[in-house]
């Protein structure tokens, strides 16, 4: 089974998690309807002092007790002042660093790459991003 960890940023997009989830819990939905177990245990990375929201049944986690994720998705931010939404979010920065070097692949919708951006991880790399955040 795949741990999959989505973020709960600071002002992230509520459409983009719907999307992320409505995805991977379609998939599954099919591996039960196949008599088969789930293929991703899917769980939410917000930081401590965040106010935790909850979309579904699935468990909520800080960094500091978050269990070992193989896929770590980052959602998508409202494009506007994104120093802002980078500065709210930076204690996400060293946990995502040390989650790739567990192993973790990083993966990210839209504006969330400027989250990722910012750990580095996408130095010398190509991404994209929202035309209204370029």
């Amino acid at each position: 089974m795949i741990q999959l960890g989505i973020l709960l940023t600071q002002g992230h997009r509520l459409l983009s998690v719907a999307a992320i989830l409505d995805v991977f819990e379609s998939v599954n939905q099919l591996y039960v309807a196949e008599r088969q177990p789930p293929f991703f245990n899917i769980s939410y990375v917000h930081l401590p002092d965040a106010v935790r929201h909850t979309y579904s049944a699935h468990d909520a986690y800080t960094p500091d007790n978050a269990p070992g994720l193989d896929l770590i998705l980052i959602p998508a931010f409202a494009p506007q002042d994104m120093a802002t939404v980078l500065s709210d979010n930076k204690s996400f920065i060293p946990w995502l660093h040390l989650q790739r070097q567990r192993g973790a692949e990083i993966a990210r919708f839209c504006t969330g790459a400027f989250l990722l951006s910012a750990t580095g991880l996408l130095d010398k790399k190509p991404a994209t991003t929202h035309v209204q955040a370029a």
